[in-house]
């Protein structure tokens, strides 16, 4: 079995070394495509688009997980959440500025579910979510976790600063009982998955 250390030992790699690096610049690529600022946008117009998909194989017969294998996106400046922004395996999100959850994310199917996350690693598998602020407190109707893990195995969320959202508990779900907080950075399920120098928590909306 892979010491988990060694799994995330990739996280030290200069991202100019890696092989395949997507930097978005608010909003637009490098070659002067606009993908937009929309998590819903970044989904569709670059990590499902832009990067190939990958399975179990792709690293089962992988003794040392490295730049070589692992896939990065690099947002800079400020983005907002109308959804989930959802990462797959072996993919590194760094973010050199903010994302916030958008007034409508409220209206999304994930809104109030359990573990939902702006970010989300559902499942994945050497993954990563590196720097940046995520704040999932800007609107009130927000109810999501700033990142979430659920069942995924040797992933890091690593020196980002994060607020959750607000949400229900008890008497009856979202309208009625009482009003409580997500957590920041949340994780269910999976195996050595680890939360390292980040900043949690604090006043909503801050």
């Amino acid at each position: 079995m892979l010491n988990v250390l060694l799994a995330l030992s990739c996280l030290a790699v200069t991202f100019a070394s890696a092989p395949f690096v997507v930097t978005v610049t608010n909003g637009t690529l490098a070659n002067g495509v606009h993908v937009g600022t929309l998590t819903s946008q970044l989904q569709r117009n670059v990590i499902d688009k832009l990067f190939p998909p990958v399975t179990r194989t792709d690293w089962a017969s992988v003794s040392l997980v490295d730049s070589k294998l692992l896939r990065y996106l690099v947002l800079e400046g400020d983005y907002t959440a109308d959804t989930p922004l959802t990462l797959p395996s072996l993919f590194v999100l760094k973010l050199k500025g903010s994302l916030h959850d958008d007034a409508s994310f409220s209206k999304c199917s994930a809104n109030g579910a359990h573990f939902a996350g702006m970010v989300m690693l559902n499942g994945s598998v050497f993954s990563a979510v590196v720097g940046g602020k995520f704040n999932a407190t800007v609107h009130s109707a927000t109810q999501a976790m700033a990142i979430s893990v659920v069942n995924g195995q040797r992933n890091s969320i690593r020196d980002v600063r994060a607020v959750g959202g607000q949400g229900w508990t008890g008497g009856g779900g979202t309208g009625g009982g009482v009003k409580d907080v997500f957590s920041a950075i949340g994780i269910t399920g999976g195996t050595h998955n680890e939360v390292k120098g980040c900043d949690v928590g604090g006043t909503p909306g801050r």
